[in-house]
């Protein structure tokens, strides 16, 4: 199987896999062994077959910063950018990421030129996300913090890397007061770290809901105290959460509001 080939098997099958997963007419069955099989291309076949680590230039004092990779078709070794197309830095830097190939994913984007000279809009932020993510791993925090702030995300990358970004720094936290963080100790953290608004809408968040999630939940709790299935899905929808966290709100909204009940109850008989 030749090189380009390959890409083009490991794109088009990250691709169904993404894009048709969403339906219910695929079955798990056919999108489980799509995976197997695009990693197994990816891992044995692209990687080791067009990276060698074993290549004495790679040790070559005079080899390029970012790099270098080894093609059976090329006079000498060269950078990815020369051999992947735009789309496909973005395919194997995704595939990489959500396989969780951290180590994998840091030597692909070393064969990368400088992501400031692409062209591609979504390859650079791809590139971008892909070494924050690796920065993290390394735990090169002050790394990953240049880049998450000098980089206007797109709102379907925002839930990651505000992950790293809070991680990172609750981390950080831990080490300086040499003990893990609680609940009141992660909220001084996020105080004292806003989210950047290069990662983050800008919309208020309250125990892990956005504010416009629990104004909907607020409303509806008025009205009907105990939602159907069928309305906890549509909430669901509604607000961008789960069934299951919609139905943990509305239990957890009657506890509160039946103990503020019972301490007003048992107040009012004491002053009898």
């Amino acid at each position: 199987m030749t090189p380009e080939l390959t890409k083009d098997i490991v794109c088009f099958c990250f691709v169904f896999v993404s894009e048709f997963s969403k339906g219910s007419f695929v079955p798990r069955l056919l999108i489980f062994v799509l995976k197997c099989i695009l990693f197994f291309i990816l891992h044995d076949t692209v990687i080791n077959y067009i990276y060698r680590k074993d290549c004495d230039y790679c040790e070559c004092p005079h080899a390029p910063h970012f790099g270098t990779i080894f093609s059976p078709y090329a006079s000498g070794p060269v950078h990815a950018a020369m051999i992947f197309t735009a789309e496909q830095v973005t395919c194997v830097c995704e595939v990489l990421l959500q396989s969780g190939c951290i180590d994998r994913l840091a030597s692909f984007l070393r064969t990368l030129p400088p992501a400031s000279s692409s062209s591609c809009p979504g390859e650079l932020e791809s590139v971008l996300k892909a070494k924050a993510a690796v920065a993290f791993h390394q735990g090169r925090f002050s790394d990953l913090y240049t880049l998450l702030e000098g980089f206007p995300f797109s709102p379907r990358s925002h839930p990651l890397l505000q992950q790293l970004w809070l991680q990172a720094h609750y981390i950080e936290a831990e080490r300086q007061r040499g003990r893990p963080l609680g609940a009141v100790g992660k909220y001084r953290v996020r105080r004292k770290f806003p989210l950047p608004n290069t990662i983050w809408d800008g919309e208020e968040t309250s125990y892990c809901f956005k504010e416009k999630s629990r104004s909907i939940l607020r409303e509806w709790y008025h009205r009907k105290p105990y939602p159907s299935t069928r309305e906890k899905r549509e909430l669901a929808a509604a607000t961008g959460l789960t069934a299951i966290q919609v139905s943990n709100w509305f239990k957890n909204r009657r506890q509160r509001d039946r103990i503020v009940e019972f301490t007003g109850s048992v107040k009012g008989t004491s002053s009898l």
